[in-house]
């Protein structure tokens, strides 16, 4: 989940993915949206500064997004309710296309110019570019790096002076989801391959099964493209679904890859579905929303489908809420909570209806109390298990189909709160997975450590400022300088600073004799200074044999790789990890080796693999995609 303030350093008159107004702020002169899930739209309820910029795809979701928040109103007994939606900012939202610099007039004699670049997120993501005064950042937003979109992004026009060591970026706005020391072993496998491991698994079902996709957020629009063309069948969506992306054909900006495949196209005068219907007629596949009814949901053979980040240690790591955007593609309603008084009085409401279950009472008191410390200022509430309580009956006995949030007693909150609790979803999955009808596959929206260092290997940008910073478990260890420092062209981690001195982590001290040593880790080497095929003959060594025979062994390994693109061979030589164990938050060393010594225990062991793999980034910015190979 995104932690970024929305203020950029090199830019302090615009914002990004945070529109919240600071005091000590003055308002900004133009905003930017990377996407529309949650954790990047704070502030923009009560917006009303300037123009926002995003893709035209990502408008269009944001004007069709629907929340439903809820008040109590403890005096009639009932929850109180209204829509929100982004509607009233359309005059705001200015859609810019990808790959096009754009100049943006702040100020009279003041422009930047912006080039948005895809993220491989979500549908409408995108990275910002900026460019101005001599200065220029790149902020990532929410993104996938997988070698072969880094290999695109290396060679596109725009941003070849940053990659072929023209220029600079002055700074790199990561999303470092999974840089926490608990996630940097992550070894991820690529979008494709937990595809064809989706395609495999369902392919071994009977031609009849039909199969429950569990999305929950904006991002698995690849998925469904690719269930359906094997299944050869259509993906159900619920009509809130439906109607936010059957928008994206509605506008003819919003075409890109994935918008024909998804909605359809007009060729001629034939109208060519896509793979996404609101139609039940002969579907196979579903991924509507669990509260809606669908007939899906009372189908008790349905598989269901779930995606998650990665298999690791034998642990399969569960994707939702992963990265924010958990709720974002449902109709969300939440409960609000204004003060501690509204939880009390909720809690006394939840204590007298569980009077006869002593042990989830005392559950729910101790949640409680977990939630007033927290100052959470709302309660996702689960709309299938309300949509049980709000249903009334009439005087033949039949339930009515509809579903009016205002007519919901209080009392039928304690329902959702005990399942929110307990954890009764988590056991219906395990459920399902102990009779053999659940399928899961590797499919991460976020960049594993390892693919951070490619897409920052490949622009070595002067400093690097992490979107997403965890206090709770944040050490030394997982500072941008010790992730991403030898492969950045400048020695500043402006925001390691700031984090350690907020947090009171000790900074180290310099030791001016590994300040060459240091250095010389940060120069990649330039085509012009590549090695040749053969390494050339040393001079003779003065040094005793045995001393000869000892620095021959210590040695690290030199592979030669050969880019792709070109046909010069270059040198890279993988550092060897050596693993240590640390405490919870560990001192730095006291001089730059140890700090560097230090740094090569952060990927070891996922080091090593990619190595052998030959995944990693070629020293000019190409990167080899084949196995690597001795001379």
């Amino acid at each position: 989940m995104s932690t970024f303030d929305g203020i950029v350093r090199e830019f302090p008159s615009i914002r990004i993915d945070n529109f919240t107004s600071y005091p000590d702020e003055p308002p900004p002169l133009a905003c930017f949206l990377s996407h529309v899930h949650s954790d990047h739209l704070k502030g923009l309820e009560s917006f009303k500064s300037t123009f926002v910029y995003c893709t035209a795809q990502t408008r269009e979701l944001l004007l069709r997004l629907e929340k439903y928040p809820h008040r109590m109103n403890f005096a009639k007994g009932i929850l109180e309710s209204r829509k929100q939606t982004y509607r009233r900012l359309k005059n705001h939202i200015k859609p810019i296309p990808l790959e096009t610099p754009t100049e943006i007039e702040l100020a009279p004699g003041y422009s930047i110019r912006v080039t948005l670049f895809d993220a491989n997120h979500c549908l409408g993501s995108c990275m910002f570019l900026i460019e101005g005064n001599g200065k220029a950042i790149l902020y990532t937003g929410d993104l996938r790096s997988e070698t072969w979109w880094v290999n695109t992004l290396i060679r596109n026009p725009v941003l070849l002076p940053y990659t072929k060591d023209t220029r600079r970026l002055d700074n790199i706005y990561l999303d470092t989801t999974f840089t926490s020391s608990d996630t940097l072993e992550f070894e991820m496998p690529t979008k494709a391959e937990g595809l064809s491991e989706l395609i495999e698994k369902v392919s071994q079902y009977p031609s009849d099964t039909v199969f429950y996709l569990n999305t929950w957020t904006f991002g698995y629009e690849e998925v469904w493209i690719a269930l359906a063309a094997a299944l050869r069948t259509r993906v159900h969506l619920d009509d809130y679904r439906w109607r936010l992306y059957s928008s994206q054909r509605d506008q003819p900006t919003c075409y890109g890859p994935q918008t024909a495949p998804l909605v359809g196209y007009k060729l001629g005068n034939h109208e060519h579905p896509g793979c996404l219907t609101n139609s039940l007629e002969g579907v196979r596949i579903h991924s509507c929303e669990r509260g809606t009814r669908c007939e899906v949901f009372q189908n008790p053979r349905v598989v269901w489908i779930t995606p998650i980040i990665v298999r690791h240690k034998g642990h399969e790591i569960a994707e939702i809420g992963a990265g924010g955007g958990q709720g974002d593609l449902n109709q969300t309603h939440s409960l609000e909570l204004y003060d501690q008084g509204t939880v009390q009085q909720l809690l006394m409401i939840c204590r007298r209806v569980l009077q006869a279950q002593p042990d989830l009472r005392d559950q729910m008191t101790q949640w409680f109390s977990t939630l007033m410390k927290s100052g959470k200022e709302s309660i996702d509430l689960d709309l299938e298990i309300l949509r049980d309580e709000v249903e009334h009956t009439s005087q033949d006995g039949k339930p009515v189909d509809e579903f009016d949030m205002d007519n919901l007693p209080i009392d039928k909150l304690v329902p959702a709160l005990t399942r929110l609790i307990t954890g009764k979803s988590d056991q219906e999955a395990e459920d399902r997975r102990e009779q053999q009808r659940e399928i899961t596959f590797p499919f991460s929206r976020h960049s594993s450590y390892l693919e951070l260092r490619e897409l920052v290997q490949a622009l070595r940008p002067k400093d690097i400022y992490p979107c997403t910073v965890d206090p709770s478990t944040y050490t030394y260890d997982v500072s941008m300088e010790m992730l991403f420092g030898d492969v950045c062209s400048a020695n500043i981690f402006h925001a390691d600073k700031e984090i350690h001195a907020e947090l009171g982590i000790k900074e180290p001290e310099a030791d001016d004799d590994d300040d060459d040593d240091d250095e010389s880790q940060r120069r990649t080497p330039s085509p012009q200074r590549s090695k040749p095929t053969s390494i050339p003959p040393q001079p003779p060594d003065p040094a005793p044999e045995h001393a000869r025979i000892e620095q021959t062994i210590e040695m690290p390994e030199v592979k030669a790789t050969q880019s792709r693109s070109s046909s010069t061979i270059r040198y890279e030589t993988p550092g060897k990890r050596v693993k240590r164990p640390r405490s919870a938050r560990s001192t730095p060393g006291s001089n730059k080796s140890e700090r560097n010594a230090h740094m090569n225990t952060m990927f070891n062991a996922a080091l090593g693999r990619k190595w052998e793999k030959g995944y990693l980034t070629s020293v000019n910015g190409y990167h080899n995609q084949e196995p690597e190979k001795e001379l």
